[in-house]
């Protein structure tokens, strides 16, 4: 009878676990474990459909780590709980209590369906695969021993070690290209370091007991070394794959094109006597911000409605605006306001935005396109300059200031910026002409094109899926570091010899230029021999 039971108590356990994990401890009276299990799986469950739910996928390698750890709540929550079913508890972990509430808050925050959250989500997603290896690494950093007969495990530090390496990896792949290979001499340190620790925790601890060796620790530091290779490597298979399954949120909503009846809306004056910083933040249409001679900042909308009968296009017309407020500082922000109707449909409105020569003079420029090219020229900034568009191309040009343009599906096309130089582009192409000063230019699903009159400032560019051109100007001082996955490195013309890696200094060697592509590189201008 005892034993048909403890049978059903097993199966009890077991169920509850596998309708969420972390209620199999609950029932034992782990509590704590039970909500840290809990809150875990439901902040990794929400990182899902956060990433699932954006308009691109913004770090496989979080995706990859996810499709990892879900399982694993799974298998962990089931066979812990009915392995410790018997276990005697003691006391609540304040530490796990604590981890629970900042992972239930996080979980909370990234399911806030509000757009004045995306960059907070887009801040969780980049962090979380080195918050998620730091964790890793420090659980088994203070666990050296085994729990059941205390003897000491044997690699457990090393994979510690590893995954804090993967750690450091990630960090420099945001200045430069990760050369894994070099990484392996690191190795035979971490074993010594293994050693040095094992030898002083057992003379500290007095411990007698022998060793153990760490599977479970290799194992895991095993996984994520690997997976963390394939998915920086080769970044284009999880990006593709998992963008054929994830519905962008953008596409929800139907946005009309330059088509249907088309509206020319009165023009909209505003004097202003100088200018210290730029808002424009639109949802549906093309945008061009410049300077011109006008006495005032002079807006010119457009305005077209897709709509089959002409009254409901004009209650569209009556219900659109443009909103233009001041803030303290002769700050000006502009937003439009464009009524939803046929259900889930929006309008286009295209705009030009002039602003006066003498106030073209400001301190920041912003401007963001929910669904529209955007084109900013003719501007003077002594902060920065940017520009974002989801899902078309950004044209910059005749600018003086610190520039940075984003866009998630589009091209992105720069000339004649005095200033340093930030782009990334999801998917498109990038083009940067005569750059000025530095030049920081990712390009996750396109070719790269930089052509430069001098050089005065540090590159680093990387076509992830894509190839490469790069012309640098006569007698330049530099130093190139030059690297692609799968094609070769060209100098000149294709006639010459190809190889898929090279270092050379030009020079005294003052700049420093980081290339990588994953097809092809071609370079071209002044480029020493390379042998």
């Amino acid at each position: 009878m005892d034993r048909v039971r403890i049978t059903r108590k097993y199966w009890l356990i077991a169920s509850l676990a596998v309708l969420l994990p972390g209620l199999g401890h609950w029932l034992i009276g782990k509590r704590d474990k039970a909500i840290f299990i809990a809150s875990s799986f439901l902040f990794h469950i929400t990182l899902a459909y956060t990433l699932l739910h954006m308009v691109v996928i913004e770090q496989p390698l979080s995706i990859a780590y996810i499709i990892i750890i879900v399982p694993y709540h799974y298998f962990y929550a089931i066979f812990n709980s009915l392995q410790t079913a018997h276990y005697k508890y003691h006391y609540p972990s304040v530490w796990m209590l604590w981890m629970s509430s900042v992972l239930l808050i996080l979980a909370s925050a990234l399911w806030v369906p509000f757009d004045m959250m995306y960059p907070f989500k887009q801040l969780v997603i980049k962090l979380y695969p080195i918050a998620l290896l730091v964790s890793i690494a420090c659980y088994l950093l203070l666990h050296p021993s085994h729990i059941k007969n205390g003897k000491l495990y044997i690699a457990r530090v090393s994979a510690a070690l590893i995954l804090l390496n993967i750690v450091v990896l990630l960090i420099l792949k945001q200045i430069a290209p990760i050369q894994w290979s070099n990484w392996i001499y690191v190795l035979p340190i971490i074993v010594m370091i293994e050693l040095i620790v094992l030898f002083l925790y057992r003379l500290r601890k007095l411990v007698h007991s022998g060793y153990s060796t760490d599977l479970r620790g290799l194992c895991t530091a095993i996984v994520f070394v690997i997976s963390s290779y394939v998915v920086v490597e080769y970044s284009d298979y999880p990006s593709q794959l998992l963008e054929s399954f994830h519905a962008p949120v953008i596409d929800q909503v139907v946005l009309d094109d330059a088509n249907g009846f088309r509206y020319e809306l009165p023009p909209i004056k505003v004097p202003i006597d100088e200018l210290t910083s730029f808002q424009l933040r639109h949802l549906n249409g093309h945008v061009r911000v410049q300077a011109g001679d006008v006495q005032e900042l002079t807006i010119i909308p457009v305005l077209y409605v897709n709509s089959p009968d002409e009254q409901p296009a004009l209650d569209v017309r009556a219900q659109t605006s443009v909103d233009v407020k001041f803030n303290d500082e002769q700050g000006i922000t502009i937003e439009t306001v464009m009524p939803r109707y046929s259900l889930n449909q929006y309008p286009r409105l295209n705009m030009t935005v002039i602003v006066p020569r003498s106030a073209r003079f400001v301190k920041d420029v912003s401007v963001r396109v929910e669904h529209g090219a955007a084109v900013v020229q003719d501007f003077v900034a002594s902060g920065a300059i940017k520009v974002e568009s989801n899902r078309a191309a950004i044209h910059m040009r005749n600018l003086i200031g610190s520039v940075n343009a984003e866009t998630k599906h589009g091209s992105i096309y720069m000339k004649d910026i005095m200033g340093n130089v930030s782009a990334q582009s999801k998917k498109g192409d990038i083009t940067i002409i005569h750059p000025t000063r530095e030049v920081a230019v990712t390009a996750l699903s396109g070719d790269v094109y930089v052509k430069l009159n001098r050089l005065n400032g540090d590159m680093s560019l990387t076509a992830t899926v894509g190839n490469m051109q790069v012309k640098l100007p006569n007698g330049s001082n530099y130093n190139l570091h030059a690297k692609v996955a799968f094609g070769n490195i060209v100098k000149g013309s294709l006639d010459e010899e190809q190889i898929k890696e090279l270092s050379i200094r030009n020079g005294t060697g003052k700049y420093e230029i980081e290339l990588y592509a994953s097809d092809y590189i071609l370079l071209q201008g002044e480029i020493p021999s390379i042998h």
